[in-house]
């Protein structure tokens, strides 16, 4: 019995490539997006989906994923003492030294619920948030593993755990042009994964 295949997620290395997990993840989501957008560039179409969500009435929605996590940059303070304490009475306690506080950024999970892909805009359906971005209020995306970061106009960053990032990524790209997809001249997508 080959029991490398079973220690990959314990030890986090294929043996057969020399590749972490993380890398592993990433070539599977390539794999996947790669087959997904085979379709879509073949027939130049996106299909519409129906969803329970209100949109203009020139607005599609073309991707819809349940289960998204929304991470947001939280500041996390830690403090740090130095010194001793003394009981004096129950309940009563008298406290020597210095103590300081360090604050640091942390990404927290902050709500679950549905990512949806318009023409128009981004739609983020939580049980605690609900976030609408515009395309246009987008300027830089970054896919990650299983993670997508929005860079907005505002200064903010929206982060969002999904699935596969890379089909969330390409999605982001044909989705602003909805039923004109056909007009789109050498239209193509290939996801790689760098290996650095």
């Amino acid at each position: 019995m080959n029991w490398k295949k079973y220690l990959l997620p314990y030890r986090g290395v294929d043996p057969q490539n020399n590749l972490n997990y993380d890398q592993l993840k990433r070539r599977e989501e390539a794999d996947e997006a790669n087959n997904f957008f085979a379709s879509i560039l073949a027939t130049k179409t996106l299909t519409p989906i129906q969803v329970n969500v209100n949109l203009d009435n020139d607005e599609k929605c073309y991707y819809v994923e349940n289960e998204v996590k929304l991470v947001e940059p939280r500041t996390v303070a830690q403090s740090k003492r130095s010194g001793y304490s003394v009981r004096v009475a129950k309940g009563v306690w008298v406290n020597t030294g210095n103590g300081k506080s360090v604050s640091t950024q942390q990404l927290q999970v902050v709500d679950t619920g549905s990512l949806f892909l318009t023409n128009k805009r981004i739609i983020f359906l939580g049980q605690i948030k609900t976030l609408n971005v515009k395309h246009k209020d987008i300027l830089a995306r970054n896919a990650m593993t299983s993670a997508i970061s929005l860079s907005l106009t505002s200064g903010k960053n929206e982060y969002f755990v999904v699935n596969n990032s890379a089909i969330i990524a390409g999605m982001l790209q044909l989705v602003t042009f909805g039923d004109n997809l056909k007009e789109v001249p050498n239209l193509s997508i290939n996801i790689t994964v760098s290996e650095t």
